[in-house]
Parts: C-alpha cells; structure tokens; sequence
C-alpha cells in the first residue's frame, strides 16, 4: 500500500507507486507473524497448567490490542517487527484456546459443527480483510494500512466482553480439582435445552473420566503427550494438521494469482475474492455434513480425493498445453473446485478432529504443538514453491500439482488406515476407547462403559434413572438409529390470542421444559414432525431467496448514471430501473401469497424463481431502455413473495419456541441483501460491463432454484385445531390424571400414515383449495392496518428502512467523497460494510427472544404470553437512536470516518432485533391467517418506506444533516422504539379487547377456515 511505503519503503522513481521495499523487510514481517504463532502454540500447553482457557483468550486480545497500537502508531521497522511478533503470540493463542475451549465445552452431538465453526470465521475475516485491504489500497496516507489493522480490534474486543458471561471450561477446572465451579460451568453452558437428568450423567461422565486418567497418568506435561497410548493420539493429531498443508491449500493460496495470469485474468482480487466466497460456502456445506451427512472419516476422504484429483487435473493440463488460456481457465476452474472441498471437507473438519483425538488433560499441549507444526510446515511449503514454479529455478509452474496429488493420495491412505471414526461419542467415551488400544476399524462399534457406569453413578447419588435404548444409552438430541419418534403435545391456546398453555404432561415431548406448540399431528408428514435437517434445509433456501431477491432489487442502483447515458435518458428517468422494480416487487406478494394459499406453496415458489431467473436473463441481454424497464419489472414482480415465503415457512414447520430465533436468521440474510449495490460496485470498479451483476445473480438463482426442486417440500398441511381436544384432554386429565391422557392418545393414534416417498415430494404441482378465497385473499390483508401489533411491525420496518438505510445510502456518497475525507468515488458503498458488520454483531444474540420467553413462561406456571420475547428490544430501542444521532453530527461536523460506520453498526444491531421479534411477536399475538398478515405488512412497510424516502436527500440537504437526520429522525425512531413499553404492558390487554371486536373475530374466523380446510 502506498501510505505503508511512504513509511516503511524508500523512494522507487521506477515504481508505479513511487516507492519500493526491501525484500528482507518483507520477509520479516511474514515470517515475525509466523514465528509469533509458531512460539505461542508451542508453549500454549505450559500456559494452561496456570491459566484457564478464557484467562488465555483474554491474554490473546490483550497481546492483540497491543500488537495492534504499536503497528499503527511507530514509523521504526524494529518496533514493527516487535508488533508483528506479538501480534503472532496473539494467533497462536487465538487458535489453540478457542478450539480447545470449544471441544471441551460443547456436547458431544454438538461438538464437530461447534469447532468447525472456526473454519466459518476465518473465512468470514479473510472476506471482510480483502475487502478492506482493497478499498484502502489506494489511499496515499497512513490510513491506506491503519484502517485494516484497526479492523484488527473489533472481533477481540467483541470477544473480550462475551467472555465475562461465559464460564470457564468445566473439565478444565475438574482437572484443576475445582469441582463445584466445574459443575456450575457445566449447567450454564447446557442451560434449559438439555433435560436435568442428561446433565447429571455428563456431569458423573466427566467426573468419573477424570478419575481415570488420574489413575492412569499422574502428570500433565510435554514428554507426556509421546508416552503410552498418548503416543497414538498425539501422531494422529499431528498427522491430521500436516493433511492441511499436504492438501497443498498453501501453495494455491501464493500462486492462484499466477494462475489467474496464464488465464488471461487480469482482475485477480475479483477472482481471488470468489474463490474465498467459494470455500465459505464450502465450509457451511462441511458444517451441515459433518452434523448430517458424513462421519469424520468419511468427510476427510472425500476432501482430500477432490483436492489431490483437482491438483493431479491442473498439472495434467498444464502438461498438455501450457500457457494458453484454456489451460489457465482449466487452473481457474479446478482451483475454485479445490478451494470448495478443501474448505467444506479438509478445513472444516480438521480442528474438530484434531481436538477429539487427544486426551483431555493434554488436549492444551498436543493441539497447540500441532498448530505450531502447521506453522512451520506452512512456512517450509512458502519458502520451497518459488524453486519449484519460478521460471530460473525448476519452472514446473502448475505441475507442482503432481507433488501435490500424491501427498493427498497419502492423506487417503493415512484417513483410511489410521484415522478412527468418533462422531457422536463424549470425550470421556473417546478416552476410554484409546485407552483400549482399540484398532481403528473397530472404534465405530466399540462398547464403552463408562457412560454406563455414570448412569449407575447417577443413580446412587440422585436416584435418578436412565434406560437404554436398543443397547444405546439415550442421549438428548440424538436420532438412535431406529423408526423416527413422532412429536406430541397437549399444549393449546387459551381463549386469549397470543396466550397459549405450554404445561407438560406425562408422555409429551417439551423444549426448555415446556409442551410444544402447535400440536402436531400423529403423521410423519405432518411439516412439524419432518426431521430438522430438513426444516432447516428449506429455512436456508427461503432465506437465501431473500437475499438474492433483495441484492438484485437494490444492486444495480451503483449503475443510475451509466444507463442514463448508455440509453440516452435522464438520471432521474433511469433511476426508475431501480424504483419501479421495487414498486413490482412491492405488489408482488399481493399477487402471489393469494395464489400460494390457493394452489400451494411449493409451485409458487417455484414458478416464483423461474421468473426471477428469467427477469435477471432478459435484463442481462437488454439492448434498450423499455426491454431493461420490463425485465427489471418482472423480475422484481416475480421474487416479490421472498420475503412472505420464509416467514410463512417458519409459521408452517417450526414449533413456537423456534420460531424467533428462526426469524432472525432470515432476518439476517433479507437484511444483508442490501449489501448489493457494494457487490455491484466491486464489479464496477474492476471495470466489468453492468450485464456481470446479473449473470452472476442469474448463476446464484439457478443454483437455488435447483436446490428448492429437491429440497423444499410443500409445507400446507391441514391439521385440526386442538383448541377443542384440548378442552376434553384437561376434562380427561382432571379424572383420570395424567396417565390417562396417555393411554386416551394410544388408543387413538391406532394408524400412523407412512412417510411420502422422496420421489413424490419432488411433484413441481400442488393440491388445488378449491375453498381458498383468491380476490378476497387480496382484499382482506388491508384490513390488517387496524391490528395494532400488526401496524407496529409496519411501521418499524417502514421507519428503519426509510429513515435509516435510505439516509444513509443517500447521504454516506456523497460526504465520503468530499473534503475533509476525499475517498474515491469506487469506495462510496462500503457503508454497506457498517451494515454487514451490525448484523453480523446481533446473529449470536438471535436465541435471545425464544430463550427469554421459554424462562418468563416457566415464571408464569406453564403459561405463555405473546409479550414475553419483547422484553429483549429494551437495550435496542436506545442503541438504535444513539447510532442515528452519531452518524448526524458525524456528518454534521466533519467528524472522523469512523463515526458513519459506527453509527449505521449501532443502527442495524438494532433493526435486525426490532425485524425479528416484532414480526414474532404479531404472528404469535393476534388470531390471524398468517399470509393475508404478510400482504399487509410487505404492502405497509413499502409504502412507509417509499414515502419517507421522497424527496429525502433534498430535505437533508437544505435543513442539515444534525436538524432532519439526529433530530427529526431520531425522534420518530425513538418514538416507534418507545411503543414497547406499550405493548410489553398492556399488550395483553390490547389482545383481549381486539380479539372482542368485529374485526377480531372475523379475522379469526378466517384464521379457523384456513387451519382446518
């Protein structure tokens, strides 16, 4: 970067940049990273004989917040160095602790997607890093450097906080002899999802494991890890982080750029970032597998065949023809296939492997000396490629790729013969197994015993008892191997809408110890019996659909000025593309949600996503204003009913206790759709015509169009409404108690239906409701306005999207490239990165509404109120204001860059809190039918939005940024957000009065039609 040469280079007339840097200085600031990483691993065992794992993450981010100043603040090279080295103490710790925090404190059925979720971040900060990296590029100060090593702050510091309200790891502290606090640890960390009695047997598990290797091992030290069947497992751990660098990973992240050349590319960020946007998605389709799909062998096999066979393709190539541009599309091709599979399967799978091979008393010294080993064997990889590739040396340029064929075949061999199968098992089981000496094909069907001896444990101290299940003993939220359990429940809603009665009975299945709600029926095709790899499978595609719906509505609103002068028109006329559409897409579910009630979801969704595909199609071809006008238009109109669709699907296949957190990962993805004008402006900058913003959302919507054929079934399933059984089952219970509620349900679920094959869910054609009213379904929504709780959502919606987003997508271009700032015109949409990173902060808090009211219900004998997840909004409905006002006298009064994405952070943490929970709250409180409540919303909240954004930049303009944005704005927002006191006290009584209206019951009587049509 220049600013970074100015200060650390010399003067280079022949540089482009003007300045030049030494070789060796370049090298010690890898190598000092490298090293400091390399050290702190190494010691990270020595370390945790006297700090806990949190006590070392929170040295981490201190080393980190120092590391970090003194980069930014010197200009010598020797106290670079130093930072740099210290930075890399950081890492190290930041690597070993979190993952050997996380095996240790996750259960065991949890436990490989937990630690993987260390692969999803790194890919998320490798993003968020180029990204940045990018955009300062080009500055020619101090900030072209110091702003991506600030950005170094924000995640250790979110990390700082959290860890004053997470407890230490329990087994850490049963070694250190520090029993009751481990036992305090172990029940805050499985709080009210997992049943008392299963938290007991993991307590006497541990305890009992522990006792073992006391027994067995008196000491805690380096030689320890090579002595006894410790030897074993520390091998294979090491075995398992050298398959990292033996994939060859390291070597395409150096030269993907050399390849990006023989192929003619000349944008390699653009590609580079795809690649890492490739191995992310690899890496969330790693998470699900490794949880659903494949065991840790299997998925290590399949990484590491695809790796070694796209490496073996590229040098092939290479051979045949090297040089020309087909062969550097091939190289391209097969690194962007390498990059998804490493990721998904290798890189994902790697730390949860690593952390469950080694013994828990050394688990600190064996993952942190393996770290260390991948550090060096990383260095050794950069330090021998350029011999390989470089044209003066052995010039084998991609034919490096035979090496690294055969160290993946090595890998194949070393998973299959050595690597054993643990998925499933508790770190206490996997000790007990090694501690057999157990062959590896032998580890899957082993039969430990020390579970069976906590049981027994447990059942002296508490008597407490636990069966087995065919030979398995139970464990909570794992599916044995056996016909699928169907869901049942006597919960049912009371008289009031919005108040519903969770208390259990004897046979009923429960979630934070409550009776599940809505009552599923005794049929496995019955949407709230489906298993939850599914639910969440179509959760993920819906939600996606929302983001693409969303990012092609807004995205292209970076190319107003370009169709003004490619079609002859005015900007204003042009900016219609983008205003027109969103009108479409506005009226698009007033049209569809009608026709999904009638025909069916699964069709509409579909022919929904044919015509946005072929929208996109038709404007990516478009020579004319008209044609673009109409294929905009239509494509908008056609993924109009993306924002419907989730939200009904959630309402269709989720139980009432999931549905919040549910919503906000929804939430999330329709929000960070409005990332899509910086998308569009990467391209932009890179020079690329505006047509590739489309082929691109084409090739991501076909994608998903073939994922929704397969995999979202129809969710209409016409239930009977248990309001009135439940009346006879509290009758039934009164005489007979609650075993008689059991024996009343087995007599009468005689016949359970089969399962529909997968095949006949695959019918693109649903079943036609010949009831369904399709002009009235239109009409009725609006009379949804007078609903309070529904007009609350509306206007939340309408007034963060208008008075927030509008404002600051309108005035952030405008005062970033003018003095005192001066940013280049290509970076006016990284204000879509002070979005990303509000959302991104408020996705660990999504459990926060459904946890929240599980408690207060619990409070309140059984019974749920509507207005019990709203307590969460109380610490939003200020930050949210407080965001407002900064990013005001930010612009205001010239104050540092920083305040604007502060300020839209502050703001969008908050809007993700008051999108998800109010629209929870209005589809759990109100008698209503839930798609007719979608129009109204999707319809008020585009009208809302549409109205505060005219003429706003105007307004802005002429009253100033502090008078309109940090006063008028401030106060309508603070006012909406004030309305929770509203409904969080007297939102009971609110119900009560509505539901007693003509409205009510209208409304509700359309609701019962629905529901039992």
């Amino acid at each position: 970067m220049p600013g970074f040469l100015k200060v650390f280079g010399y003067p280079d007339p022949t540089s482009a940049l003007g300045y030049g840097i030494d070789s060796t200085v370049q090298q010690l600031i890898t190598s000092l990273l490298t090293l400091g990483s390399f050290i702190s691993s190494l010691i990270a065992g020595f370390f945790s004989s006297y700090l806990g794992r949190k006590q070392a993450l929170w040295l981490a981010c201190a080393f980190n917040a120092v590391a970090v100043a003194i980069q930014m603040a010197t200009t010598s090279k020797g106290v670079l160095y130093f930072g740099r080295l210290l930075l890399g103490l950081a890492n190290g710790f930041f690597v070993t602790f979190s993952n050997v925090y996380t095996a240790e404190a996750s259960p065991a059925h949890l436990r490989g997607i937990m630690v993987a979720l260390f692969a999803y971040w790194v890919n998320i900060g490798s993003i968020l890093g180029a990204v940045v990296d990018n955009f300062t590029r080009v500055r020619l100060d101090k900030a072209s450097y110091q702003i991506p090593l600030g950005c170094l702050y924000i995640v250790p510091t979110v990390l700082a906080v959290v860890l004053f309200f997470v407890p230490e790891s329990p087994r850490w502290l049963l070694h250190k002899g520090r029993d009751q606090q481990a036992r305090k640890a172990l029940e805050t960390l499985r709080g009210d999802s997992v049943d008392s009695k299963y938290i007991e047997l993991e307590w006497a598990e541990m305890v009992r494991g522990v006792e073992e290797e006391r027994n067995l091992a008196k000491s805690i030290g380096f030689l320890d890890m090579y002595r006894g069947a410790d030897l074993r497992r520390t091998l294979l751990c090491y075995g398992m982080i050298a398959c990292q660098t033996a994939s060859g990973v390291w070597f395409l992240i150096g030269y993907q750029t050399y390849f990006f050349g023989i192929a003619g590319i000349t944008k390699s960020f653009q590609f580079s970032i795809m690649n890492t946007c490739l191995g992310f998605i690899g890496v969330n389709f790693g998470m699900y597998a490794i949880r659903h799909i494949f065991g840790r062998r299997s998925i290590l096999i399949l990484g590491a065949t695809v790796c070694g066979l796209s490496q073996l393709a590229s040098a092939i190539a290479y051979t045949i023809k090297p040089t020309t541009t087909t062969t550097g599309q091939v190289l391209v091709a097969f690194t962007a296939i390498f990059y998804f599979f490493y990721n998904g399967c290798v890189g994902a799978a790697s730390y949860p492997v690593a952390t469950e091979l080694v013994s828990s008393r050394l688990r600190a010294w064996t993952v942190g000396t393996a770290t260390s080993l991948g550090y060096i064997l990383a260095w050794l990889v950069g330090f021998c490629s350029p011999y390989f590739i470089n044209p003066q040396d052995l010039n084998w340029g991609p034919k490096y790729g035979y090496i690294w064929a055969v160290s993946n075949a090595l890998c194949v061999l070393f998973f299959f013969f050595f690597m054993p199968e643990m998925k499933g098992r508790s770190l206490e089981e996997l000790d007990e197994i090694f501690n057999a000496r157990t062959p590896t094909w032998k580890f899957k069907s082993f039969q430990t015993t020390i579970r069976d001896e906590a049981a027994f444990d447990m059942q002296e101290r508490t008597g407490v008892r636990i069966e087995k299940e065919g030979g398995v003993m139970a464990e909570p939220n794992i599916e044995l191997p056996r016909v699928r359990h169907l869901v049942h429940s006597h919960a049912h809603e009371e008289d009031i809408p919005g108040t519903v009665n969770l208390k259990a009975l004897e046979g009923d299945d429960t979630a934070y110890g409550q009776a599940l709600f809505p009552v599923p029926a005794d049929d496995p095709n019955d949407p709230l019996q489906w298993p939850e790899w599914k639910k969440t499978m179509i959760l993920v595609i819906c939600s996606l659909y929302s983001f693409l719906g969303n990012s092609a509505l807004l995205g292209p609103a970076v190319y107003i000025s370009i169709w003004a002068e490619e079609f002859d028109v005015t900007p204003s006329v042009a900016s219609g593309l983008v205003s027109y559409a969103n009108l479409a897409f506005g009226f698009g579910s007033l049209l569809l949600v009608p026709l999904y009630l009638k025909i069916g979801r699964r069709p509409v969704m579909l022919l929904s996503m044919l015509c946005f595909v072929a929208g996109l199609a038709g404007a990516s071809r478009a020579t004319s204003f008209n044609g673009l006008m109409v294929a905009r238009v239509f494509h908008g109109l056609g993924s109009g009913v993306c924002e419907a669709l989730p939200v009904q699907l959630v309402n269709d296949i989720f139980f009432l206790h999931e549905r919040g957190n549910r919503l906000g990962y929804y939430t999330v993805c329709l929000c960070l759709g409005a990332t899509g004008p910086l998308y569009a402006g990467y391209m932009l900058a890179g020079g690329y015509s505006w047509r590739l913003f489309f082929y691109v959302e084409i090739a991501f919507a076909g994608a998903l169009t073939v994922m929704a054929f397969f995999f979202v079934e129809e969710t209409t399933y016409h239930r009977v409404s248990p309001v009135s059984s439940a009346q006879s089952i509290d009758e039934t219970s009164e005489e007979k108690g609650d075993a008689g509620t059991v024996e009343q349900r087995e007599s009468t679920a005689a016949y359970v239906p089969p399962r529909k094959s997968f095949v006949s869910t695959l019918k693109p054609w649903g079943k036609i409701d010949h009831d369904a009213e399709f002009f009235m379904t239109m009409i009725r929504p609006f009379s949804y306005f007078f609903v309070p709780a529904v007009f609350w959502v509306i206007a939340t919606y309408g007034i963060y999207i208008g008075l927030g987003a509008l404002a600051f997508n309108y005035t952030f271009p405008i005062k970033i490239v003018a003095p005192p700032y001066n940013w280049s015109q290509t970076s006016s949409g990284l204000i879509a990165v002070g979005n990303a990173i509000g959302y991104i902060l408020a996705i660990p808090l999504t459990f926060t509404s459904d946890r929240l009211a599980a408690y207060l219900t619990r409070k309140n004998n059984g019974i749920r109120e509507a207005e019990m997840r709203l307590w969460v909004l109380f610490v939003p409905l200020l930050v949210a204001p407080a965001g407002l006002l900064l990013y005001a006298l930010t612009a205001q009064r010239n104050l540092h860059w920083m305040g604007y994405f502060a300020g839209v952070a502050m703001v969008n943490w908050s809007a993700y809190f008051y999108f998800s929970f109010t629209l929870a709250y209005a589809v759990d409180s109100y008698n209503a039918n839930t798609s007719e409540m979608l129009i109204a919303m999707n319809l008020g909240k585009q009208a809302i939005s549409f109205g505060m954004g005219l003429y706003l930049l105007d307004w802005i303009l002429q009253r100033g940024y502090a008078v309109v944005i940090g006063g008028i704005f401030v106060a309508v927002l603070l006012a909406n957000n004030l309305a929770v006191f509203v409904f969080v006290f007297a939102g009971k009584r609110i119900r009560v009065v509505t539901s007693r209206t003509w409205l009510g019951r209208k409304h509700k009587k359309t609701a019962g039609a629905v529901m039992a049509a």
